[in-house]
């Protein structure tokens, strides 16, 4: 188990997850292969979390970033990534890369963070057999997009509020009933942009 008992402990880090465990770059944090990257209820600021080239599927060993209590885990990413790590616990996420091209991928996993998702650039997608049951809202801002893509059904079934402003897009690519029989509040900017599939019904 790697801790971060004080805010920001590995500033400008990338996160790996490989067959090694959990690497932190910059502070050479390592872990077994099922790695515990426990947030300890700090804020924290990472670039990215990754899975260094080694990237897994379902089933396979997975890392976990967790916290005890209420915290952020903000990525100021700098270039693409892609991981199953599973978030848990009360915290959220910030996705802030610099520029709109990039994109951090969390696949495969049930997490179970209860604390919000933002989206302030760049593209925060979620997919294969995934779910984000637990969070409460989620905003894009500016340019950037949300997007979920699962295979599993009530994916989104805890979510209650969507905000979008400026340019940002929040999309649902394939789910079978994402927001369950839940009702969601949608504040949207004159030019934000929501996609769903066909069939699937917003209340």
């Amino acid at each position: 188990r790697d801790y971060a008992k004080v805010p920001d402990a590995f500033p400008g880090s990338v996160l790996f997850y490989d067959i090694i465990g959990l690497v932190a770059n910059v502070a050479n944090v390592k872990a077994t292969e099922t790695g515990i990257f426990d947030m300890c209820g700090c804020d924290q600021t990472l670039d990215r979390v990754d899975n260094n080239g080694f990237y897994q599927g379902e089933g396979k060993e997975h890392g976990l970033i967790t916290t005890s209590s209420a915290s952020t885990l903000r990525l100021e990413g700098t270039a693409d990534a892609k991981t199953v790590t599973y978030l848990d616990g009360p915290l959220s996420l910030v996705w802030a890369p610099p520029a709109a091209a990039y994109e951090q991928t969390f696949s495969n996993r049930t997490h179970s963070l209860s604390g919000n998702v933002t989206v302030t650039n760049g593209t925060l997608r979620f997919a294969g057999k995934t779910t984000l049951v637990s969070v409460p809202k989620i905003t894009v801002e500016q340019d950037g997009e949300f997007v979920l893509n699962t295979s599993l059904t009530d994916a989104l079934k805890g979510l209650k509020t969507v905000v979008i402003t400026g340019n940002g897009k929040f999309t649902v690519e394939q789910g079978a009933q994402p927001f369950a029989d839940a009702a969601c509040s949608l504040a949207l900017s004159e030019d934000a942009r929501v996609t769903l599939p066909a069939g699937v019904p917003c209340r």
